[in-house]
């Protein structure tokens, strides 16, 4: 079975397992159209599951080329995006429902927490007041998590690949 979730091609899929229900994912996806869409996924079985559209990350300056959940928890997301020149951070500002008559009523809608350039490459003018910004084509997010008086402390680091081979 497809799903036209996109109207352009998709160059950029992320999918993470419900820790509540081991049958239900979240699927982030990115797409030629300029926009990130968040999906629920549930599975009864190989023959059995239903894709629905919970909600859209708008605003991106060009391409999603990729995009990331970094975290869930109790129903509550943290998402990265690339729109050619930024990388976003985004949370949803609705709750998020593993309820199917919830999500079909409630759209879920998402602010920008962040939005970070790339900076100037190694090969850049620094001297300018005004750099140009190259594309970013990827990323990844590395965490190193200790566990202190039982709480954690995550600290996460962002690598990205840019289109000039920084």
């Amino acid at each position: 079975t497809s799903f036209q979730i996109h109207n352009g091609s998709i160059f950029s899929l992320h999918a993470i397992t419900s820790k509540t229900k081991e049958e239900e994912c979240y699927i982030l996806s990115g797409s030629f159209d300029r926009s990130a869409s968040l999906h629920h996924l549930s599975i009864k079985d190989a023959n059995d599951y239903k894709l629905e559209h919970v909600g859209t990350l708008p605003d991106h300056t060009g391409w999603v080329r990729h995009v990331e959940i970094l975290s869930i928890h109790q129903k509550k997301m943290i998402f990265s995006s690339i729109g050619c020149n930024y990388i976003n951070l985004w949370t949803p500002t609705t709750p998020l429902s593993s309820s199917t008559a919830t999500m079909a009523n409630t759209q879920m809608t998402a602010k920008r927490i962040t939005r970070c350039d790339g900076g100037p490459s190694p090969n850049d003018d620094v001297t300018q007041k005004e750099f140009r910004r190259h594309d970013i084509l990827t990323m990844c997010t590395l965490s190193s998590t200790t566990q202190q008086h039982q709480q954690q402390d995550a600290t996460r680091l962002t690598v990205a690949g840019l289109v000039d081979g920084s």
